[in-house]
C-alpha cells in the first residue's frame, strides 16, 4: 500500500505540543542552574572548563608556475592558464594589482568544488583590465560558499612584456684569412620576461622559430659555438624567442674563412700545340675560392697579359677557350693567379705554343730516285713511310689509293689489310701493305695532303722532297719479277716428246715424264694449330700456305663449299649482292686476298698476315699436267672443290707488260712472253701493262687478259677468279 505524505501543518502542531514542552520547563527552571552567587546573570549556564571549536576553513594549493609571462603583442602569448585547488567547497576571486583581497581590481570569479582543480587564465590585454608593462601582482583569493568568510589566498607576478628581443653573432661577419673562427649567437630581451630560444640557419635561408620556442624547419637552436671549416662562406641568420612569446626580427652575418695559400690545378689542356686560326681549352681549379685571372706571357701575377678574370668556387673546374690569336708565335706561357678572400695568392702555369708553320716530308722510303731504284722494288717490299721534320698529330693513320698507273685511267687497287702506324716521335708514318706487290706493278700510292698535320693542325705542304698537288701526295714505284728461288714439284707428266711433239723415250731427255719419281710437297688440306676453322694446303718444299679454298669458299669437312648463293658475299654478318661472284677482275682478286689480312681480328686467316694472289712461277709449284679429263692441272686432292668445270682462268699477280715498237726495237734482250725483261727506265711512260698473266684450269695454259675484266676478251667467254697464297 502507497505510503501517504504528512502535510506541512501536522509537523508545526505536533512540535508544538510535544517539541517545545520540554523547552519551556527548561527555562522555568534555568535561574536554578546559576552558580553560586551569580543568579540571575544569564539565562544557560555551561561548565567553565568546556572550549568551543572554531569553525572550518578552506585552504588553496597553486600548481602552475610563478611568475608566468604574457605578452600585448599579437603573435606573442596573450594569457596564460594557472591551476590550482580548494581543499573544501567555497568561493573565489582573481584580482590584478591587489595587496589583498579588497583591493586592486576584481577581473573574475565564482565557486569552486573541493578537491577540484581548477583553471583561472591570466590575461594581458584582454581580462577586465589590461596588465600593466612589467611586473604585475594577481591574487587569487578563496572564500567561504557564500563568499562572506575570507579563507585563504596566494599571490603571483604576472609579468607583461611587449618587446621582442635581439640576436647579435659574435665575432661580427667578415673574412678570416689566418683561422677559423667559433661563432656564438647572443639574445638580448629589453622587456622583463628574458629570453627563452634562439633559432638559427648556416645556408643564407632565413631561420624561424615558434612562440613557444620551437625551430622551424630547416632551424636549429642555438647551444654552443659553431665552429667554421676553412675555404668555406656560412651565410647565418638568426632570431630569438622571448618568455612571453615575442619573436624578434632575423638578424644575419656572411663569414668567409679563407687561410693559406690557394693550390691552383691545371686539370688539362687540350691542345699544347695550335696554330693562329685554332683554340685550346684551358682547365684547372683552386681548393679554395677567390677572384682569379688567367694570363699570358710575363715572370708572375702582376706581369704578363690578362685574358680572363672572375670568381671560382672551390674545387670546381674552371674552363678558359685559349686562343691562338691571343698568342704570340712560338713558346707562351698561361698563368692561373687566384687571391682568396684572405688576401692569400695561389698560382700555377703552363706552357703552350703557337705554330703556324706548316710541316714538311724530308725523307721517303723507299726513295722515289733515281727511277732505277723507285722502279725496281722488290715484289717482297711492303714498308712505305714517310718521315717529317717536326712532330705530327698521330690521330690519322691513313690507308692511301694504291693507283695501277699502266692502266687507263690508273684505277685503284685496294689493300684493305694495309695498316698504318707512327713511330715513338711522332716524325715518320709507316704504312705496311702486308702483302707482296704484283710483279712488273707501275704503281703510286696517293695520299690526301689534309691526312698530315702537325700537332697545331697545320697541313702537310710541298718540300724539295715532295710536291704535294693538288691537295694530293703522289709517291710513284715500280716492281721487277720474284727473284726468290722456288722448287717445283712432280707435274706427274710420264711422258716425253721431241720438239715436234712426237712423243719419244724419256732417258736423258731432262724432260719432267724423266723425274717422275719425285714426290709432291704439298700436305693434304688441314688447319693450323689455334685456327681449327681455317683450312690451308702446306707447300713443304717452298714454306708456302696456300688457301684451300677460293676466297668465297669454306671447308665443310670434306670439300670446299661456297659461302653464299652465288652473285652474293659474305660481308661478316651477312650475305649481300656481289654480282659475278665468284668470278672477278685481277683489282678484285688482290683486294680479297688482301682482306684475309684483317681475319681473327686482325691475325690474319690461319694466323698468317701475308695473303696475297699467286705470282705466275708460284702456280707453276703446284701444277700437274697427267690428268685423264684436262681440267686437273689444280690437282683436287690437294684443292677439292676448286671451280674446274668450265675452263676457269686463275689470276696470276705477275703483270704482262707490253711497249711500243720503237723500244722494243732499241731494247736487248727483247721481253720474253713472261715479261721477265727489263724496263726502259728512261722513257717509263712508255711502259704498259694493261693484262696480268692467268693460268687455265684446264691444261695449265698460260695467257694474259684485261686486268679490269672478269671474263675473257673473245669468243669462247671463260671466268676469271683466283687463288689466295701466303709466306
Amino acid at each position: 500500500m502507497k505510503e501517504q505524505n504528512l502535510p506541512f501543518h501536522f509537523f508545526i502542531l505536533f512540535f508544538w505540543k510535544i517539541g517545545f514542552l520540554p523547552l519551556i520547563l527548561l527555562f522555568g527552571f534555568s535561574n536554578c542552574l546559576t552558580e553560586k552567587g551569580k543568579q540571575n546573570q544569564s539565562i544557560f549556564f555551561f561548565p567553565s572548563g568546556i572550549t568551543l571549536a572554531p569553525p572550518l576553513k578552506g585552504s588553496l594549493t597553486y600548481s602552475s608556475s610563478n611568475p608566468i609571462y604574457v605578452s600585448g603583442q599579437t603573435g606573442a602569448i596573450e594569457y596564460v592558464d594557472v591551476q590550482w585547488s580548494s581543499s573544501m567547497r567555497g568561493s573565489y576571486q582573481i584580482r590584478y594589482g591587489s595587496t589583498n583581497c579588497s583591493d586592486g581590481n576584481l577581473d573574475s570569479s565564482g565557486s569552486v568544488s573541493a578537491s577540484t582543480s581548477t583553471t583561472s587564465r591570466i590575461h594581458a590585454t584582454a581580462g577586465v583590465v589590461a596588465l600593466n608593462p612589467g611586473n604585475n601582482s594577481v591574487r587569487i583569493c578563496l572564500f567561504d560558499a557564500v563568499g562572506s568568510t575570507l579563507w585563504d589566498s596566494y599571490s603571483l607576478t604576472a609579468t607583461r612584456d611587449d618587446s621582442a628581443p635581439t640576436v647579435t653573432f659574435t665575432p661580427s661577419a667578415g673574412t678570416y684569412g689566418s683561422s677559423a673562427p667559433s661563432v656564438s649567437i647572443s639574445c638580448t630581451d629589453t622587456g622583463n620576461s628574458g629570453c627563452y630560444k634562439t633559432a638559427y640557419r648556416t645556408d643564407g635561408t632565413s631561420a624561424s622559430i615558434s612562440n613557444t620556442g620551437t625551430a622551424g624547419s630547416g632551424s636549429s637552436l642555438f647551444s654552443s659555438a659553431i665552429t667554421l671549416s676553412n675555404n668555406t662562406t656560412t651565410n647565418f641568420s638568426a632570431l630569438a624567442v622571448d618568455r612571453a612569446g615575442n619573436v624578434g626580427s632575423t638578424n644575419s652575418a656572411s663569414y668567409v674563412v679563407a687561410f693559406g695559400n690557394p693550390t691552383i690545378t691545371i686539370v688539362s689542356l687540350s691542345k699544347s700545340i695550335i696554330k693562329n686560326s685554332d683554340n685550346s681549352t684551358l682547365r684547372w681549379k683552386s681548393d679554395i675560392a677567390g677572384n682569379y685571372s688567367i694570363r699570358v706571357g710575363g715572370s708572375d701575377c702582376s706581369t704578363g697579359t690578362s685574358l680572363s678574370t672572375g670568381s671560382a668556387t672551390a674545387n670546381t673546374n674552371v674552363d678558359y677557350v685559349v686562343s691562338g690569336t691571343d698568342l704570340v708565335a712560338g713558346a707562351n706561357t698561361l698563368r692561373v693567379c687566384l687571391t682568396t678572400a684572405g688576401s692569400n695568392l695561389g698560382t700555377s702555369s703552363t706552357a703552350i705554343t703557337r705554330d703556324d708553320v706548316a710541316p714538311q716530308v724530308i725523307a721517303v722510303s723507299p726513295v722515289l730516285t733515281p727511277n732505277s731504284t723507285a722502279y725496281a722494288l722488290s715484289v717482297t717490299q711492303r714498308i712505305f713511310s714517310l718521315t717529317f721534320n717536326e712532330d705530327m698529330d698521330t690521330s690519322s693513320t691513313p690507308n692511301p689509293q694504291h693507283r695501277d698507273q699502266t692502266t687507263g685511267g690508273d684505277p685503284e687497287i685496294k689493300w684493305p689489310g694495309a695498316i698504318g702506324s707512327w713511330s715513338a716521335d711522332k716524325r715518320t708514318y709507316t704504312l705496311d701493305i702486308r702483302s707482296n706487290l704484283p710483279e712488273w706493278h707501275k704503281f703510286y700510292l696517293l695520299y690526301n695532303s689534309l691526312s698530315f698535320k702537325d700537332i697545331a693542325g697545320n697541313v702537310v705542304v710541298s718540300s724539295p722532297t715532295v710536291s704535294v698537288v693538288s691537295g694530293n701526295i703522289s709517291l710513284n714505284y715500280g716492281t721487277i719479277n720474284d727473284t726468290r728461288n722456288l722448287l717445283t714439284s712432280d707435274t706427274r707428266q710420264t711422258l716425253c716428246t721431241d720438239v715436234n711433239g712426237i712423243t719419244i723415250a724419256c732417258a736423258g731427255t731432262g724432260q719432267d715424264g724423266e723425274s717422275n719419281v719425285l714426290t709432291s710437297g704439298l700436305l693434304a688440306p688441314g688447319f693450323l694449330t689455334g685456327f681449327p676453322n681455317d683450312f690451308v694446303t702446306v707447300d713443304t718444299k717452298n714454306l708456302r700456305y696456300w688457301k684451300t679454298c677460293l676466297y668465297d669458299y669454306e671447308w665443310n669437312g670434306t670439300t670446299c663449299v661456297k659461302t653464299c648463293a652465288v652473285d652474293q658475299i659474305w660481308d661478316g654478318t651477312t650475305c649481300v649482292t656481289d654480282l659475278g661472284n665468284p668470278y672477278k677482275t685481277f683489282n678484285r682478286s688482290i683486294e680479297d686476298c688482301s682482306k684475309l689480312n684483317m681475319r681473327n681480328s686482325g691475325n690474319g686467316y690461319a694466323g698468317k698476315k701475308s695473303w696475297r694472289v699467286p705470282t705466275l712461277a708460284e702456280y707453276y709449284t703446284i701444277l700437274e699436267y697427267e690428268g685423264s679429263i684436262g681440267n686437273e692441272v689444280i690437282p683436287e686432292t690437294y684443292f677439292p672443290g676448286v671451280l674446274r668445270n668450265n675452263y676457269q682462268r686463275y689470276w696470276t699477280s705477275t703483270n704482262a707488260i707490253t711497249i711500243s715498237a720503237s723500244n722494243r726495237a732499241s731494247l736487248s734482250p727483247a721481253i720474253d712472253p713472261l715479261s721477265n725483261g727489263p724496263i726502259n727506265y728512261a722513257a717509263i711512260s712508255s711502259l704498259q701493262s694493261w693484262g696480268a698473266w692467268s693460268v687455265s684450269v684446264f691444261g695449265g695454259v698460260t695467257q694474259p687478259n684485261n686486268k679490269l675484266k672478269d671474263t675473257s676478251w673473245n669468243w669462247p667467254s671463260y671466268n676469271f677468279t683466283s687463288l689466295c697464297i701466303a709466306d
